[in-house]
């Protein structure tokens, strides 16, 4: 399966779709950047009535309400977030087969209670799961860091150093690159769900994790593949380009994995 022939399958897609696809991007942007407005302004507005101050201490120990004020900016992003995910989601995975939805469609998770908490409860079985494969990833991590510092400071030999700076460079990046490759055996998981929404969660898992083996390198290579564009989004107005880009591209090579098994 060529990287080339998927990415110029999804261009095609997207011929006359470009609009539709950048105004739901921008759509997903916006429900972040809303909740985080909203938070701003209370903050600000609890600190013009002196409830919580914004001196320097109240940032290395924030107060209660501060804290509480953001976890529900949290719990509310991806109340909001997780649902029209899904929905834009199913879009692409439309688009990639080579159908068309309307933009309305996108909110679809919305009208119907149990495809709502049940996006949630996945998107949180999956998440505590790649959280918790970083977490253990960190230790070796820590470990060699520690390591590293303690001899650093019984030593003076600058050579000495220099290899174990590098030892702990390698060992981190290998690490991290060791744990993405293994967090990709969730990769279909999403679309799992969105080609088979009555599927029972647990199930989902174990068919991604199935139709992943042997396939996660190559996987993680091709989302890397877009690194250039990736890169370019630090100037934002590409986003509008390279997110509908990937997400078709993605929808497209995640349906061939899947329909392949």
């Amino acid at each position: 399966m060529s990287y080339r022939y998927i990415k110029k399958q999804s261009h095609q897609a997207l011929k006359n779709n470009w609009f539709c696809a950048a105004k739901i991007i921008l759509t997903f942007i916006l429900i972040f950047i809303l909740p985080y407005a909203f938070e701003v302004l209370l903050l600000l507005l609890l600190g013009r009535f002196g409830i919580i101050n914004f001196s320097g201490a109240a940032f290395t120990s924030p107060n209660p309400i501060m804290l509480a004020v953001t976890l529900i900016r949290i719990i509310v992003t991806i109340i909001i977030a997780t649902p029209l995910y899904f929905g834009i989601l199913l879009w692409y995975w439309e688009l990639a087969k080579g159908n068309r939805h309307e933009f309305y469609e996108c909110f679809g998770f919305f009208t119907n209670r149990k495809l709502f908490f049940r996006v949630i409860w996945l998107k949180l079985s999956v998440g505590i799961r790649v959280v918790a494969s970083y977490l253990i990833a960190l230790i070796p991590i820590s470990i060699s860091m520690f390591l590293f510092e303690m001899i650093r400071a019984h030593t003076s030999k600058s050579d000495i150093f220099l290899l174990l700076l590098i030892c702990s460079t390698v060992l981190s990046i290998v690490t991290i690159i060791s744990i993405s490759i293994f967090c990709m055996r969730y990769l279909l998981v999403d679309f799992i769900y969105i080609a088979n929404p009555d599927m029972p969660i647990r199930e989902i898992i174990r068919q991604s994790k199935s139709t992943m083996s042997g396939r996660k390198a190559n996987s993680l290579c091709f989302i890397l593949s877009f690194s250039f564009w990736f890169l370019m989004c630090i100037f934002i107005l590409p986003i509008i380009y390279v997110l509908p880009y990937f997400t078709t591209s993605l929808s497209s090579y995640t349906r061939k994995l899947y329909t392949e098994e």
